[in-house]
Order: structure tokens, then C-alpha cells, then sequence
């Protein structure tokens, strides 16, 4: 476990100068070391996480960890690499949404309409044979794996 010397902190409370050690040994020591120019510093344990989110309390002689909220745009960029990940967001996937929407907003009898139909069309097919050549290469892996562990048992 490693520990903190916690030497200076700011007016709000957050962590000014510290110095992490290896031990507690290690930190009180640090801290006697630089006690006439430090007088309130003090050694605690490493709670972890970003130093900017410890705060400090001089009285007790402890620090906490608190986590700022986040700004309106944080949360933004948050959520959507939230649902990227969860989704599985892939560059062909936009550009899929992309080209639907683009359809949706021309007229029924437009050429441009009936060539993104198309292209849609062609996608979805597209997609059908590769999930159709991955679920059959899957199902055919384990018989060849299992012929190969027999032949080496056998050998």
C-alpha cells in the first residue's frame, strides 16, 4: 500500500504539494524531514484515483476523494462513448444511418432516392452473407479442432 505525504493544499482544500512514498515509514518521515518549512503537514494512506479529486481536511489530518460534477458537455461526450461502446458504433454503421436518412428526405419519385434504395438494398444483403460465412465458419471451427486433438492423442 502505498501512502502520501501530504505537504500544502490550496484554499479550497485541494492538494497543493504532496509526495507519494512506499510505506508510511517512508512518508512521516518525509514529513518530519520538511516540517519547518511544512508545519501542518501530515501522512495518510493512497485512496487512489486522480489527485485533483482529494480534498483535504487540515483539522482531522485526512483526505477524501470527491469528484467534481461533470460540465454539461463531460456528460455529452460521456454518454456517447457510453452508447458507442454499448452499440458498437462502426464507421459502415453511420455511414448506413447516413444514407437512410438521406433517402428519407428526398421525394418518393426521385432518382437519387431509388439509387440510395438500391445501395441500401445492397448493404443489407451484404450483411446478411457475412453474418451467414461467420456463423458458418463457427460452427465448422470446433469439429476441426476436436479432429486435430484426436489425432494427437492418437499419435
Amino acid at each position: 500500500m502505498t501512502f502520501l505525504a501530504i505537504m500544502d493544499w490550496t484554499v479550497g482544500n485541494r492538494v497543493k504539494k504532496y509526495q507519494p512514498c512506499a510505506n508510511q515509514a517512508a512518508a512521516e518521515a518525509h514529513v518530519q524531514t520538511h516540517r519547518a518549512r511544512f508545519p501542518n503537514a501530515f501522512a495518510v494512506a493512497d485512496p487512489g484515483g486522480v489527485l485533483d479529486n482529494l480534498l483535504v481536511d487540515p483539522a482531522a489530518r485526512t483526505i477524501s476523494v470527491s469528484v467534481p460534477p461533470l460540465t454539461k458537455e463531460q456528460a455529452n461526450n460521456s454518454i456517447l462513448v457510453g452508447i458507442a461502446a454499448k452499440e458498437r458504433v462502426t464507421e459502415r454503421r453511420v455511414r448506413e444511418v447516413s444514407l437512410k436518412l438521406a433517402r428519407l428526405a428526398l421525394p418518393a419519385n426521385d432518382p437519387d432516392r431509388v439509387a440510395l434504395e438500391a445501395r441500401e438494398t445492397e448493404i443489407v444483403a451484404l450483411r446478411g452473407m457475412l453474418q451467414r460465412s461467420t456463423s458458418s465458419l463457427s460452427s465448422t471451427a470446433p469439429a476441426a479442432t476436436r479432429r486435430r486433438s484426436r489425432r494427437r492423442a492418437g499419435a
